[in-house]
């Protein structure tokens, strides 16, 4: 008897460590800790470590990741436009959803 696992496939654990990628605010420089993508995909989503390591070779080699030389942390490699309090596009290191305006946000209104 076989059982279908849901990340034996690379193509479909890239994306998901992706998904855990975005949900962790990057520290100094963008830096996603690796243990921040490797504790929730081994443990919360049941995966195993060759499919862990498969899903990072692939996001890395599609370059949707860096990997730092020490193995301790990746970046996501390309910047996403964000909008700024001035309305101007600044980057950030890990995309998030965000809306580009050019109106200035509400200020707040002392009573």
């Amino acid at each position: 008897m076989t059982i279908d696992r849901a990340y034996a496939d690379p193509e479909k654990a890239a994306p998901r460590l992706m998904q855990h990628a975005h949900a962790f605010e990057p520290v100094r420089d963008g830096r996603i800790y690796i243990e921040k993508l490797n504790g929730p995909f081994l443990y919360t989503d049941r995966a195993t470590p060759a499919e862990y390591s498969a899903g990072l070779k692939f996001a890395i080699e599609r370059g949707w990741l860096t990997m730092h030389e020490s193995g301790t942390f990746v970046r996501s490699a390309k910047p996403v436009p964000t909008c700024s309090r001035e309305g101007f596009a600044v980057y950030k290191a890990v995309p998030r959803t965000v809306r580009l305006t050019t109106e200035e946000p509400p200020l707040a209104v002392e009573t």
